[in-house]
C-alpha cells in the first residue's frame, strides 16, 4: 500500500495491511505523501493540491494523476473558481519532454472535457495572476422553476397507482442470467450467453417508481428535487415488495412517466425577486493567453473560442457593462424538459433589464421552445431577465426542426407574441445591436 511519512512526530505509516484503508480514512490527515498511490486508485474528492517530485514521460500517468485532483468534494461547481481549481507543483527534468505531453493532454480536455483548462506557469510567470474580481460588483436576479400547479395533477396520478402489496400474481416477473461457457484446457474464447431465470430482483414498489422518475427528469435530483419532490413518496402502498420485470413494475414506470410529464406541463420558469440575486463572482484566466476589454466586468478573459472573441469585442464597443459567464460555475438558467441547467455565455446590464446571451443556442432553440425557457414570468419589481440565443448563419424552424439556410451572417432568437422571432444579421455589431433590443 501507499505510506505516510514516517520518522516524524505525529506521522503514520501504512504498511500493507488489511486494514489499513480503514484507518486511514478515519483518520484527519492534512498532508499525504505516496510512491504510486495517484495513479493505482487513491482517491480522495477532498485533494486539491499535487506536488510530483519525480519525473514522468508518460502522458497516461500524468492523466491519472491530474483526474484524481481534479475531483470535487460532493461533484459541484462553487462561484469562486479557486474551489474548482486543482494545483499542481511538478518537478521535471527534461522541459520539453513534459510540455509536449501537456500540449497532448490540453488537446484532449479541449475535446472531451471543454470546460476545463490547463494552465501551466513557469518560473519566470507564477507571478501573474490567475483570477479576476469583478469591478464594479454587478448582480442578477435568480431564475427558477416554480411547480405548485403541478401538485393537483400529479397528486391525481399517484392516487391512480395500484397497490401491490397483496397481489402475488402481478409481482412475479422473469428474469436472466448471463452464463460464461468455457471450455478447459483449450485457448479458446469464452461464450456469453443470456439464460432465463423463474424469478427476477425483488425490490420495493418505492424504488421502482423513484428511479423512474429521475431516470426520465434526470437533473431533478441536483436542482431542488424536481417532480420527486411533489409526491408523497412515504405512502404505505410503495412499500409493495415486487420483481423488476413484473407487469407491476411497468405500471409503476408507465405512472412516473405520467408524473415527469404532468410536471413539465404545469410548471413554470420564473424569475425569483424574493431571494437575493446572483452576484457575479470572479473567473479564472489563463495569465499567458488572454484577451483584454474596456468595457467587461473582469477587464480579462481566456478561453473564449472565435466566435466568442468575436461576440465579446462586438459587445464591449456597445459601451454597455457585459460579462462572460463561465461554464459550470456562472449565472445559470434551468431547462424545465428534463431538469438541468445550462450557462449562457455573456450577461449584459441595459437600462431596464439583463441580457443573458448564449451563442452557440442551436441546440437549444426547439427545446427551448419546448420547455418555456424563453418565458420566463415574474419580475415585478427592477430589472428583469431576458433571454437570447445567437445562431451562426441564416437559421430558420420548420415543423420543430432547424434548418441552416445560409452560412454567413447569425440569427438572433428571441420570444415575442408568444413565439420564437428570428433576426438574421450580417454581421456580428448588428447581431449585438438586435440581441440587446428589449421591448
Amino acid at each position: 500500500m501507499n505510506h505516510k511519512l514516517s520518522g516524524k512526530p505525529g506521522a503514520v505509516q501504512f504498511d500493507g495491511g488489511e486494514k489499513d484503508y480503514a484507518r486511514f480514512t478515519a483518520g484527519k490527515y492534512e498532508h499525504v505523501i505516496f510512491n504510486l498511490g495517484l495513479q493505482e486508485g487513491w482517491d480522495d474528492p477532498a485533494c486539491c493540491f499535487a506536488y510530483i517530485d519525480k519525473e514522468m514521460a508518460s502522458a497516461r500517468q500524468i492523466t491519472q494523476v491530474i483526474g484524481r485532483v481534479l475531483r470535487q468534494p460532493g461533484a459541484v461547481h462553487y462561484n469562486d473558481p479557486i474551489l474548482n481549481t486543482a494545483h499542481f507543483h511538478i518537478r521535471t527534468d527534461e522541459k520539453g519532454v513534459f510540455d509536449d505531453i501537456l500540449r497532448d493532454i490540453r488537446k484532449d480536455l479541449a475535446s472531451e472535457h471543454p470546460s476545463i483548462a490547463l494552465v501551466v506557469k513557469d518560473e519566470k510567470t507564477r507571478g501573474k495572476r490567475d483570477r479576476i474580481d469583478p469591478q464594479p460588483p454587478r448582480t442578477i436576479p435568480t431564475v427558477g422553476i416554480e411547480s405548485s400547479r403541478a401538485l393537483d395533477p400529479i397528486s391525481r396520478i399517484v392516487k391512480s397507482i395500484m397497490d401491490f402489496r397483496s397481489d402475488a400474481q402481478n409481482t412475479v416477473g422473469q428474469g436472466s442470467r448471463m452464463q460464461v461457457l468455457q471450455k478447459v484446457g483449450e485457448e479458446s474464447d469464452a461464450q456469453f450467453e443470456w439464460v432465463d431465470v423463474e424469478h427476477s430482483n425483488r425490490v420495493t414498489a418505492r424504488s421502482v417508481f423513484r428511479r423512474e422518475i429521475l431516470r426520465s427528469y434526470p437533473g431533478g435530483l441536483r436542482r431542488a428535487g424536481g417532480p420527486v419532490n411533489l409526491v408523497d413518496i412515504e405512502e404505505p402502498k410503495f412499500d409493495a415488495m415486487i420483481e423488476l420485470s413484473s407487469p407491476a413494475a411497468d405500471h409503476l414506470r408507465t405512472k412516473a412517466q405520467e408524473v415527469v410529464a404532468a410536471y413539465i406541463q404545469h410548471s413554470v420558469i420564473f424569475q425569483n425577486d424574493v431571494d437575493s440575486p446572483y452576484s457575479v463572482g470572479p473567473v479564472a484566466i489563463d495569465p499567458n493567453s488572454n484577451e483584454e476589454f474596456k468595457r467587461s466586468l473582469h477587464g480579462k478573459y481566456s478561453g473564449l473560442n472565435p466566435l466568442e472573441a468575436k461576440f465579446a469585442r462586438a459587445l464591449d464597443r456597445t459601451q454597455r457593462v457585459w460579462a462572460r459567464n463561465p461554464v459550470g460555475s456562472g449565472y445559470s438558467l434551468p431547462l424545465l424538459h428534463e431538469g438541468k441547467a445550462y450557462w449562457p455565455d455573456f450577461l449584459v446590464w441595459v437600462d431596464k433589464a439583463v441580457v443573458v446571451i448564449d451563442t452557440k443556442g442551436d441546440h437549444l432553440l426547439v427545446e427551448a421552445s419546448a420547455s418555456k425557457l424563453f418565458e420566463i414570468d415574474g419580475a415585478e419589481a427592477g430589472k428583469r431577465v431576458v433571454l437570447r440565443l445567437v445562431s451562426e448563419g441564416h437559421v430558420e424552424i420548420q415543423n420543430g426542426t432547424v434548418h441552416k439556410r445560409a452560412k454567413t451572417g447569425f440569427t438572433v432568437w428571441a420570444w415575442r407574441n408568444g413565439r420564437l422571432q428570428p433576426t438574421h444579421c450580417e454581421t456580428e455589431k448588428e447581431a449585438v445591436e438586435a440581441v440587446l433590443v428589449v421591448d
